[in-house]
């Protein structure tokens, strides 16, 4: 609600890089094809204390390209090309060599077990191109010394129970706030806790454009209670069903789950918005309690989401990939109530 009603509406430029056709596609004025990863060669870390280089399996098809050339290509459009010069190796090549701390791996390791009592060399590219996993150099045994290895960025460099940062808003010391969802005024109005899950066919908005996927995810799509709250609210399998809080109202089918506490309402995120919200209602985002927008942002939000910024500044992380645009989060947290009711 926040990006659709407010921010794209007052936006003269809307630019989208996509694998596909996605909601944030209908709202932008260029989408320029975006190489899929199974298209394009990428460098993941801490998947299992490893470094891997996760090379493409087929060159880009049709008009595809990757992140890499759409940004160098608009550079060399607009005369900023000298910003962004650089090759695929060139690019993993600086981030391997410019992380806050020394990458370190055990090139010659094949046990995933690995005990640490070989030899540590820094990372490279090359040795990654050549072995394609290597394991990552960690302290051995279950204690990790936290403060050698990373220190707090406090002004102690430990943990802090008092903080000034907090003085200013009263919560120099640890307050107990209750979140809305155990809020004896909330639950007057909507008594159920709503939870907006990922599904397990996705991942995130990927390969929900996937026939059999989709087909497979929709055999457990709707709104699911409880047997015991569906009996209190005179509700059966298969009814359709309004969600709805004071942000908006969501319709779909429930769904009987033993497997869902009474007190919770559940539904799946990452749908299409079009194909599976077929009433022109709301979707669970909708529902949602963002943290980032005025109405709902408290204090301590903003002045988190502040010394986050300022963290991750400090850390060199460029501002596009940064999670924090401004002095608040941008977090939407599973804080959220709603009430059920039988759809008209």
């Amino acid at each position: 609600k926040l990006w659709t009603e407010r921010i794209f509406p007052n936006m003269e430029l809307i630019v989208t890089f996509e694998i596909r056709y996605t909601d944030t596609c209908r709202w932008s004025d260029y989408i320029l094809p975006e190489a899929s990863m199974f298209e394009r060669t990428e460098l993941i870390a801490d998947a299992d204390n490893t470094f891997v280089l996760c090379e493409a399996a087929i060159e880009p098809r049709g008009e595809a390209r990757t992140p890499v050339d759409i940004w160098s290509g608009l550079a060399k459009r607009v005369g900023l090309e000298q910003y962004f010069d650089k090759t695929h190796d060139e690019w993993f090549a600086y981030a391997i060599e410019h992380n806050s701390t020394p990458l370190l791996a055990y090139p010659d390791v094949t046990d995933q077990n690995a005990t640490g009592e070989e030899e540590a060399v820094p990372l490279t590219l090359e040795m990654l191109k050549e072995k394609t996993l290597v394991h990552q150099a960690t302290p051995d045994g279950q204690y990790i010394d936290i403060y050698a290895i990373s220190p707090f960025f406090t002004p102690t460099g430990r943990v802090e129970f008092y903080s000034e940062d907090y003085s200013e808003i009263g919560m120099a010391l640890p307050v107990q706030e209750n979140c809305i969802v155990i809020d004896p005024e909330e639950h007057k109005k909507h008594p159920l806790h709503f939870f907006i899950g990922r599904h397990k066919y996705f991942m995130q908005g990927q390969f929900t454009n996937s026939p059999e996927m989709m087909d497979l995810a929709k055999t457990n799509f709707g709104a699911a209670l409880n047997p015991k709250t569906a009996l209190e609210y005179g509700l059966r399998d298969g009814d359709e069903i309004e969600v709805f809080n004071d942000r908006g109202v969501m319709k779909a089918t429930l769904q009987l789950r033993e497997d869902i506490p009474p007190s919770m309402c559940h539904t799946w995120y990452s749908f299409d918005e079009t194909f599976y919200y077929p009433y022109g209602n709301k979707t669970p985002q909708d529902l949602a309690t963002p943290q980032n927008d005025p109405e709902t942002g408290t204090p301590w939000s903003r002045v988190s989401g502040k010394k986050w910024f300022e963290f991750q500044t400090m850390m060199g992380v460029p501002n596009p990939a940064m999670f924090i645009a401004g002095d608040e989060t941008p977090e939407v947290i599973f804080d959220v109530t709603c009430d059920v009711r039988k759809a008209e």
